[in-house]
């Protein structure tokens, strides 16, 4: 199987709205993505960089990826009006 590395980042986070003026956060915890609201609820976990991005995708109108490297193992799918933002490789 191909992997994707997608290079974002200043810290491995991502935030993103799950609806209009709520932000998100995702992170990388070891070998775990993370993704929490502003309320550091967490909303969703998986080992799956893919997953975890298609998750904040689907959820948000804007997503800050942090600093660090998400390997894809899927194809991320991009179906609506998305603002994407990375802060480095980390």
């Amino acid at each position: 199987m191909n992997s994707i590395k997608l290079f974002l980042g200043v810290s491995l986070i991502i935030s993103c709205l799950l609806s209009s003026g709520q932000s998100v956060t995702v992170y990388q915890d070891g070998n775990q993505f993370i993704c929490i609201d502003t309320d550091k609820e967490q909303l969703h976990k998986s080992v799956s960089a893919s997953k975890t991005l298609q998750y904040a995708i689907n959820s948000a109108d804007e997503v800050s990826i942090g600093k660090g490297v998400f390997e894809l193992e899927e194809t991320l799918q991009v179906e609506k009006s998305v603002t994407i933002q990375g802060k480095g490789r980390g």
